[in-house]
């Protein structure tokens, strides 16, 4: 794959772009059918409304959310989270688009407070998140989501490699399960403010990207 060959250079093939890449037309498919399950749900198994709806800024759970739910008989205002998003490196599908973008597809989107306009946690020359890494964004995102929201019924719309740990650090007894692109999970989870301070996820420094060349040197 040619984005991979020099991330300081190359976003693209000079006819598409690759950063934070859209739904392609099976993953659509996918959305409109999850959009169906929705309102089935609503209509005949009476399934909770979230009270709040929080999704991550890449471009693919942005439109996942919206399909989803747009013309859904409830209110729907997500929340755009920084940290609700796939593991950060050196790939430009990795690197959302500025805040203005987003306001700009998807109006009725809210933002969390200190949203920047440009992506502040992509680095061109580093690849910043190991297993550990993500781990330690995702406590970050979930502590900050049960210090301040109240409702009880919450729903995050986002990619099924930050569901993983969202489930270990919740206790799922199955961690490691791999969603299937477009599923639903629910769970049920018991909160409980720890008045002990607990040390810092450890996470591993980031570590600098390797390149390539093209062949002939060309980078």
């Amino acid at each position: 794959m040619i984005r991979f060959l020099n991330p300081k250079r190359r976003n693209g093939n000079g006819t598409t772009s690759w950063q934070d890449a859209e739904l392609t037309p099976k993953g659509e498919a996918q959305v409109s059918a999850l959009n169906t399950f929705w309102k089935n749900s609503l209509r005949t198994s009476k399934i909770p409304i979230p009270q709040r709806f929080y999704v991550g800024p890449m471009a693919r759970g942005l439109s996942t959310a919206n399909t989803t739910r747009s013309d859904l008989p409830i209110t729907f205002s997500p929340i755009v989270k920084e940290l609700l998003r796939e593991p950060i490196n050196v790939c430009t599908c990795a690197w959302r688009h500025p805040k203005s973008w987003i306001q700009s597809r998807y109006p009725a989107y809210a933002f969390e407070p200190g949203f920047t306009e440009e992506d502040e946690l992509w680095k061109r020359d580093f690849v910043i998140e190991d297993t550990a890494g993500l781990l330690a964004l995702t406590k970050t995102l979930l502590d900050d989501v049960f210090a301040t929201d109240k409702g009880t019924f919450i729903s995050f719309t986002t990619h099924g490699v930050v569901i993983q740990p969202i489930l270990q650090l919740i206790g799922h007894p199955n961690p490691s399960y791999n969603p299937r692109p477009g599923e639903v999970i629910p769970v049920l989870v018991k909160a409980k403010r720890n008045e002990v301070v607990e040390s810092a996820t450890a996470a591993n420094p980031p570590t600098p990207a390797k390149t390539c060349s093209l062949p002939g040197g060309t980078p």
